[in-house]
């Protein structure tokens, strides 16, 4: 969990989104690579749903 500053908003706009806008708060999965897998994640308070899609990408 990154709390985003405007740095970081305005490095993922240009590398990720391109021009098109993005909500905040979002959720990104990215492996130990920095590989994006999800840009859009499930929330923390989803529960179940978030442990079953990191299991599915980190088995």
């Amino acid at each position: 969990h990154l709390i985003a500053n405007k740095n970081l908003i305005d490095n993922l706009q240009e590398k990720i989104y391109g021009k098109n806008s993005f909500e905040i708060p979002r959720y990104i999965i990215v492996n130990e690579n920095g590989q994006i897998l999800n840009l859009k994640a499930e929330r923390p308070s989803s529960g179940g749903k978030l442990i079953a899609e990191l299991n599915n990408y980190f088995k």
